[in-house]
């Protein structure tokens, strides 16, 4: 993978929330929902920031001790994860802003006194999909409720 990439989070259909240090995120694409928990957590903040692969692997090295060869595979291994779930896509305006250098992960000193390095997971649910479905709320654009996405049909609620 690229280490200058850079992704962002498909919004409007992903919708998320970040709370501590855990995050739920929601598809309405496909009803599924999703939490991560502490190096994913860590992960989505960077996406959600901008950052380039190569700086969001630096910061997982910064952050937890463990092997860098494994941090770095699995850094990448679960961006792919959230590509193939449609959570988040390749931002082709971001990877020319940094430069390459930049995108590269740092060298780093062993230090004690961090978290050992736990793969992140991302958890997945389909359990409410058929009712996540229904709502009408994802079939509005971006502008939000009561926007309608061209070509949604009309509902006519009962009174």
């Amino acid at each position: 993978m690229n280490l200058s990439l850079r992704f962002r989070i498909k919004k409007p259909p992903v919708v998320y929330e970040v709370m501590g240090g855990e995050v739920i995120i929601i598809n309405f694409d496909n009803g599924d929902y999703y939490s991560l928990d502490r190096c994913g957590c860590d992960i989505w903040r960077s996406i959600e920031d901008g950052k380039a692969v190569g700086r969001i692997i630096s910061e997982v090295l910064d952050s937890y001790q463990g092997r860098s060869q494994d941090i770095q595979n699995e850094v990448i291994r679960f961006l792919g994860e959230l590509e193939r779930e449609n959570l988040i896509v390749r931002d082709p305006l971001g990877t020319s802003a940094e430069s390459e250098a930049d995108a590269r992960p740092a060298p780093r000193p062993t230090e004690s006194g961090k978290p050992a390095f736990v793969a992140p997971f991302l958890q997945k649910y389909s359990d409410m999909q058929e009712l996540l479905l229904l709502d009408p709320i994802h079939e509005v654009d971006e502008r939000g409720w009561p926007a309608r996405k061209p070509g949604s049909p009309e509902r006519k609620d009962a009174d």
